[in-house]
């Protein structure tokens, strides 16, 4: 039989073939791998190592027995459960500048949170309808329509694998024990106990939820089995003291998954996939020398930021005041390219940016109509519509093209978007999107949807006048930088997935 052992050098493979009797196999004219081929390779193992000992989340492991519920200053669950998401990666290192010396694998190890609502999209249709038994409960056309509009196109976890789907589809005539998996010839409650090994909680239990799976292709799942992935915003406004980990965790955390590494911590044969295949940890850490900056001084509208919010200093920016000589105002001329879909509601979404612009009473307005409107639809609806507008229409100076713009059904972000982009910038023209997928705010349900929209758009109003060319903010270079420097802006955001 084949002998699948691999060696960190010539010497331990002679030995080997000295104990064993085997006999080295090579071919002839082996062009060695490239480093990145050879991390590339290094990484794809370390993943299947992992993944021998924990859950995989998206990009992070975790450990689905071990995970902490917050609660708030009274002791009131906070409807969360935060998960230890670790992240290893190899990259190649050297350490020290000297082009003689070798580079070696160095492992980077991060901790991160992952959340997921303790409640399921089950018990929030539940509670909606008084808390009846999910068994029992019924829905009547107008709080399935309802149901429909807000929650169709979100996004959901499924809490069994933590997998990431949008919903297509609420059919509320369907339960797991009633709708049957397609060319099995069982139902989903079936399935879920046979493949799966879960067993419902509420089989009986209307609706079901259509979520777009693979190649475009819809599966079904129970609706106690995933969860939202937007988070409340009281939820959001305490992560960084529930969601944070402090150095000590962090170190704990390095620790912790070089223990998962060492020879004997894996179950593969052989004491673990590294050691196998001749990668073994050292128990040594790389040194960084790193130096800490003050914090610089951040002037928004000629306001100075107080230290105290630096951290937290965009919100001020909402109230800024520039205030502009009225006699040199410049009136943009907009043009609104709007999906199809909002054709009821993008002239208040208009009128609400247009006023929040003027509200900082910068050099730039728009007014308080636009002055050319185009209905877009789809991928080549969108930018077709575009062309035949600019191809066709006499403009004036100072165009500015706002799009309000819905990406087709499951997606993020516009495929559009590039073309679309490229055309103005081409043309000269000015432009800021606004992606109706993350946020519909021609339609808000309640308080919370109204302040985040006002929240998304009044950023959307500082964007564009930083665009055509007001200085929305800035800050002083510390004098410990040495100049000339390159400075790599980092963008922070929630990321449940």
């Amino acid at each position: 039989a084949n002998c699948a052992k691999a060696f960190a050098d010539d010497k331990g493979l002679l030995q080997h073939c000295k104990e064993t009797g085997h006999f080295p196999v090579g071919k002839e004219e082996v062009v060695p791998p490239t480093k990145e081929l050879f991390v590339q390779y290094a990484n794809v193992v370390l993943n299947r190592a992992m993944g021998e000992r924990m859950a995989r989340w998206g990009r992070e492991y975790i450990d689905p027995q071990k995970f902490h519920e917050p609660t708030d200053k009274f002791q009131k669950p906070l409807g969360v459960r935060i998960f230890r998401a670790y992240t290893c990666e190899f990259n190649l290192h050297k350490p020290n500048p000297n082009p003689e010396t070798p580079c070696r694998l160095g492992l980077t190890v991060d901790l991160r949170a992952k959340l997921m609502r303790t409640k399921s999209l089950l018990d929030l249709l539940c509670e909606g309808q008084g808390g009846s038994h999910p068994e029992r409960v019924t829905y009547d056309a107008k709080t399935i329509a309802a149901t429909k509009r807000r929650w169709n196109n979100e996004v959901v976890i499924a809490t069994y694998d933590k997998r990431c789907y949008s919903i297509m589809d609420i059919p509320f005539d369907q339960s797991p024990s009633s709708l049957p998996v397609q060319g099995l010839g069982i139902s989903h409650a079936q399935y879920f106990a046979q493949k799966k090994k879960i067993t419902l909680k509420y089989p009986n239990a209307k609706p079901m939820i259509q979520v777009q799976g693979r190649n475009d292709q819809p599966i079904y799942l129970p609706a106690e089995v995933v969860c939202a992935n937007e988070l409340d915003p009281q939820i959001r406004a305490k992560l960084p003291l529930v969601a944070s980990y402090t150095p000590r965790i962090r170190h704990e955390a390095i620790e912790e998954m070089r223990r998962y590494l060492l020879p004997g911590a894996q179950k593969s044969q052989g004491g673990g996939l590294l050691p196998a295949l001749g990668i073994g940890l050292l128990d040594e850490r790389v040194v960084v020398n790193v130096t800490k900056l003050p914090l610089p001084v951040i002037v928004a509208a000629g306001v100075r930021i107080p230290e105290g919010q630096g951290g937290n200093w965009a919100p001020l920016t909402a109230k800024a005041n520039y205030n502009a000589n009225p006699n040199k105002v410049v009136q943009m001329n907009v043009v609104v390219v709007y999906h199809k879909s909002i054709k009821s509601s993008y002239q208040s979404v208009y009128k609400r940016v247009a006023d929040m612009i003027r509200h900082h009473n910068a050099t730039y307005q728009f007014g308080s109509k636009p002055f050319g409107v185009v209905e877009a639809g789809d991928m080549n609806q969108h930018w077709g519509a575009i062309e035949r507008y600019f191809g066709g229409t006499k403009l004036p100076d100072n165009v500015f093209v706002l799009d309000l713009a819905r990406p087709p059904r499951g997606q993020s972000n516009d495929p559009a978007y590039g073309a679309v982009k490229c055309f103005l910038a081409k043309g000269g023209f000015l432009s800021q999107f606004v992606n109706f997928q993350t946020h519909d705010h021609g339609r808000s349900r309640d308080a919370r949807d109204e302040k985040k929209s006002t929240t998304i758009l009044s950023g959307v109003a500082r964007q564009i006048l930083s665009k055509c060319g007001v200085r929305v903010w800035w800050v002083t270079i510390p004098k410990e930088v040495p100049l000339p420097a390159v400075f790599v802006g980092i963008d922070v955001f929630h990321a449940p997935r």
